[in-house]
């Protein structure tokens, strides 16, 4: 009799075949019938959070040209205005250093 050797985790025989599974996973429809939900602020420190990620997106929104209107090029634009933003942190702790 042959056996099945399966990793740790009991998928694949191998690490890169739990990997693939991991990043390639097949969603199920179950799986995606999610229900968005929204809990408004009631404290003063939940209105001021939720105030500050607004008034962020709002000058992210505005400093990328996004009006509600999707197109390649304004998604390009989102993405690489992000990806320069979150640069900086790492750049910086690399010249500090």
């Amino acid at each position: 009799t042959e056996k099945t050797h399966t990793n740790s985790l009991g998928v694949g025989s191998c690490a890169a075949e739990y990997y693939y599974d991991v990043n390639h996973h097949q969603w199920k429809k179950d799986e995606l019938d999610i229900e968005l939900t929204h809990v408004e602020p009631e404290t003063f420190s939940d209105k001021l959070a939720f105030n500050a990620v607004k008034l962020v997106r709002l000058g992210f929104d505005t400093a990328t040209s996004w009006n509600g209107e999707i197109t390649t090029k304004k998604v390009l634009q989102r993405v690489i205005f992000l990806e320069t933003i979150a640069a900086v942190p790492g750049m910086t702790a690399a010249i500090i250093r």
